[in-house]
């Protein structure tokens, strides 16, 4: 059985609107600043279509999160007893690792990412992306532990 041509059309005009509702579903709010210091909110579409290296790059910069966990921690712990420079020195950590992962996700050139507004966004990431970051953490683990004992083979 052969469909008509109007047929053929709305079933088109159908999936069409599907894809863009899917578009629309996968839109995120994030806070940028931007040159004039400014801070906004603008929607975009986060793309986790990495290359190897993005990856790579990825897990060495949540490695620099986990590096800092305990310390970020025990800041956190202190609530308002804690120092202003700790909490900067927090801030600044996740600045850094934000801005550089939400460049690659959303493809932001012109805007800097601040951390804080946008920690519910860095949650849906590692949600999103959770099997390949522990994939990547673990290739790393056993190449550090490989190079460990190739350093401890030299003593």
């Amino acid at each position: 059985m052969t469909k008509t041509k109007e047929e053929l059309q709305r079933e088109l005009r159908l999936l069409e609107e599907k894809e863009q509702k899917n578009t629309i579903d996968d839109t995120h709010r994030l806070t940028v600043i931007n040159d004039e210091f400014e801070m906004f909110e603008i929607d975009v579409t986060p793309n986790y279509d990495f290359d190897l290296a993005e990856k790579a790059k990825i897990t060495g910069l949540i490695a620099m999160i986990e590096e800092s966990s305990k310390k970020i921690t025990r800041i956190s712990n202190k609530g308002t007893k804690a120092k202003v420079y700790e909490w900067v020195e927090i801030i600044t950590l996740l600045d850094l690792v934000f801005e550089e992962i939400f460049t690659m996700i959303y493809d932001l050139k012109d805007y800097k990412t601040p951390s804080l507004p946008n920690l519910d966004l860095f949650e849906i990431f590692l949600n999103e992306n959770q099997d390949f970051i522990k994939v990547q953490a673990k290739t790393l683990t056993e190449q550090m532990d490989k190079l460990a004992e190739k350093y401890n083979e030299k003593d």
